[in-house]
């Protein structure tokens, strides 16, 4: 790590260590930060994306939006730890059992992660402790030697080009003492009272966390499946709706980029506006999301008229999970498999679904749910430009 890039900063310090590398100790939270126009812009977009959604989540009584979303972000969430999965493949597993590539479990694992803070919070608060729970959960399956699932790191870990080392490292997050003392900074933070509006804290949260860096792995993931409730904690969000992992999956580099600007050059400023106005552009797009799902699902019912109760399970079943077996079907609508088979028919005969073969046998995909997720979205969020 080059030292003299960041000698000039007021956001952290380099300290040489006995073993003679430089490392990044990030400043103690909360910092001082003269924020501009561009940030109060972005809060107020951001402000009224998240209003929206809130209001747009609240009628979904059923959760199947919810659900769909949730996996969505959570390919997102393995593309950004460079593990890309698609989505459809992440659906197959969960119908047939079978994981067929790291970034798919991957995925999986998050899921599990983001359901397990949901039913922790109920018993335990937001905490790094809990954070370690979901680090756990995200190695599953993954783990391999030198990997400490659900414990923050013991040794060094760094960030750059593929191959280098700590001489060559972009950004040499703190060692492992003073990366103790500011994770204990990041929890009193998060849970303590200033006047930063809820938004810009989560961005300067959000931030110090990816400096830190406490796990060897998975730290991207980690705190993306904890981000939906501290955004509930901080008031934005009735619910913890996933979907802050689409800004690091369209825009990873840019994120990198503007993280590395705050350790060199305290450009506070530039990270709060674009993150900012990130989390506005990704609510924007789920919103367009959920918008269109809800037409689809308008036009399924329509043609649905008529048909069996069985036959509506299904097509229920279909809207929680868009690839399906008879055996996963019969399992959401509590039919046998004599009668949940020749109703799947059914539903391939009225184009709802389409049959696929595959080495585990027969799946069933809801191409029309599937493309909506997959579109690129019709809105966007002006971002200007940095001067």
């Amino acid at each position: 790590m080059d030292r003299a890039l960041f000698v000039a900063s007021d956001t952290g310090r380099v300290v040489h260590t006995r073993t003679g590398y430089d490392a990044f100790v990030p400043a103690e939270l909360p910092p001082h930060i003269d924020w501009d126009n561009r940030v109060v812009r972005a809060v107020e977009t951001a402000a009224r994306a998240v209003g929206e959604m809130n209001a747009l989540m609240s009628s979904d009584t059923s959760g199947r939006f919810f659900d769909l979303l949730m996996f969505k972000e959570a390919t997102g969430a393995a593309f950004a730890e460079g593990q890309p999965a698609a989505l459809e493949e992440v659906f197959t597993a969960v119908a047939t059992g079978e994981c067929v590539s790291r970034g798919a479990q991957l995925a999986l694992n998050y899921v599990s992660g983001f359901r397990h803070v949901e039913a922790r919070l109920e018993e335990m608060p937001l905490s790094l402790r809990l954070i370690r729970e979901v680090h756990h959960l995200l190695s599953r399956g993954l783990e391999h030697s030198g990997s400490y699932p659900g414990e923050f790191r013991r040794s060094q870990n760094w960030l750059g080009l593929e191959g280098c080392g700590l001489a060559d490292a972009t950004l040499v997050p703190p060692p492992v003492e003073e990366m103790k003392a500011a994770l204990d900074n990041w929890e009193r933070h998060l849970h303590s009272t200033d006047s930063f509006p809820s938004l810009v804290k989560v961005a300067i949260l959000h931030y110090q966390f990816e400096i830190i860096r406490p796990f060897l792995e998975y730290n991207d993931m980690a705190l993306l499946a904890v981000m939906p409730f501290i955004l509930r904690e901080l008031g934005l969000a009735r619910q913890p709706v996933p979907v802050i992992a689409g800004l690091l999956s369209k825009r990873l580099r840019e994120y990198q980029q503007r993280m590395l600007d705050v350790c060199q050059r305290g450009a506070w400023n530039e990270w709060l506006t674009f993150y900012v106005f990130g989390v506005a552009g990704v609510f924007h797009e789920a919103l367009d999301t959920v918008e269109r799902l809800s037409a689809l699902r308008v036009q399924q019912l329509d043609l649905m008229q008529g048909r069996s109760e069985l036959a509506m399970q299904s097509l229920d079943a279909a809207w929680h999970q868009p690839v399906l077996t008879v055996a996963s079907a019969s399992r959401f609508t509590g039919s046998p498999a004599a009668r949940t088979a020749p109703t799947l028919g059914e539903l391939v005969d009225l184009g709802v679904l389409e049959m696929r073969e595959q080495s585990a046998g027969s799946v069933y995909v809801a191409r029309d749910i599937m493309a909506v997720l997959e579109q690129p979205p019709t809105l966007s969020v002006g971002y200007p430009p940095f001067l």
